[in-house]
């Protein structure tokens, strides 16, 4: 089977699942702008008034971000 064949099956299965990502608007170490251009399947959710440790920083909302993901696509 050809590489190419084998990543395209890898990246219909990984378009597959169910994914986000959660980034701080004030991310000084990586900015927000790097989650720009994301895939359309990858939800992309910045807060703000969060720096380079959403979960930590606020993690009552990444807690219902991810509770509110779907188990599956």
């Amino acid at each position: 089977m050809p590489a190419s064949s084998v990543r395209f099956e890898a990246d219909e299965a990984a378009a597959a699942i169910p994914r986000q990502v959660v980034w701080g608007r004030d991310d000084r170490i990586i900015p927000a702008a790097h989650a720009e251009g994301r895939r359309a399947c990858v939800a992309v959710h910045r807060l703000d008034g969060v720096g380079l440790l959403p979960p930590m920083e606020k993690s009552g909302e990444v807690d219902r971000l991810i509770g509110e993901l779907p188990c599956s696509a």
